[in-house]
């Protein structure tokens, strides 16, 4: 997979990665490796994504764990939390826009 990771600032993080398990409907688990813009991995990071049927809605819950590899890898993994924070809202915001169309 590749994935770019846009901050509102311009900057951009090119990040691969490798689908590692998929579960239909339960779960879905992969390796990303974030980039430098030389192409130098900054860091491992596998995450796990789970889904559960709950109270009518889907329950989606996010585990991921890394290895830094470059120093820089810090300050990412200090963010990690809310970049997937806001994702997550983003999705959502979606979904339910969609819903109701």
């Amino acid at each position: 997979m590749l994935i770019h990771m846009h901050h509102p600032d311009g900057f951009s993080h090119p990040m691969t990665g490798t689908v590692r398990d998929v579960v239909l409907n339960e779960r879905f688990v992969f390796m990303a490796t974030p980039c430098d813009d030389a192409g130098v991995v900054l860091a491992e990071v596998l995450t796990t994504i789970t889904f559960r049927d709950e109270a009518g809605g889907t329950r989606l819950t996010v585990e991921a764990r890394g290895k830094g590899l470059q120093p820089i890898a810090r300050m990412m993994f200090a963010g990690m939390e809310e970049g997937w924070s806001q994702s997550l809202d983003k999705l959502e915001a979606l979904v339910t826009r969609l819903a109701r169309a």
